[in-house]
């Protein structure tokens, strides 16, 4: 079967501190109706040509939120959201550490705000597909 939909590899980072984790709020884009507006996310994005997965990571990271980060590890489970048989995104999460601890979060803007969350918290939220899953699986790391 031959499919014309897109195919991109997501990187997500999943920044823990102090048993909280870093989630950015998604800005509401007045110009689109997209269901995605308003929601808590992990912070990320596509995979660019020629770039491993790592420096997509650290590159995205930089640019929606300012900081430096040291990928400490994959989380040992892929994930993947097909959307209207147009967008098939495969996502790769990475449990990340600050490099350093005074940075300062600087959001781009993708984003209207961020907050630091305990897991239980990020249960209640209104967050994108899978979010809360891929939170809890870096739980089983420590």
């Amino acid at each position: 079967m031959i499919n014309k939909g897109r195919i991109k590899i997501v990187v997500l980072g999943i920044i823990r501190k102090n048993d909280k984790y870093l989630l950015t709020k998604r800005r509401d884009k007045k110009s689109s109706k997209s269901p995605y507006n308003g929601l808590w996310q992990l912070p990320g994005g596509e995979l660019e040509f020629g770039e491993s997965v790592e420096q997509a990571l650290v590159r995205e990271l930089l640019e929606e939120l300012g900081i430096d980060v040291e990928i400490a590890s994959l989380i040992p489970k892929v994930h993947h959201q097909v959307r209207n048989n147009k967008w098939h995104g495969v996502f790769l999460c990475f449990l990340c550490r600050m490099k350093f601890d005074r940075q300062n979060i600087v959001l781009n803007h993708e984003s209207s705000e961020y907050k630091w969350l305990t897991i239980q918290e990020i249960k209640k939220m209104k967050t994108l597909y899978l979010t809360y899953e891929m939170v809890q699986e870096a739980e089983n790391i420590k």
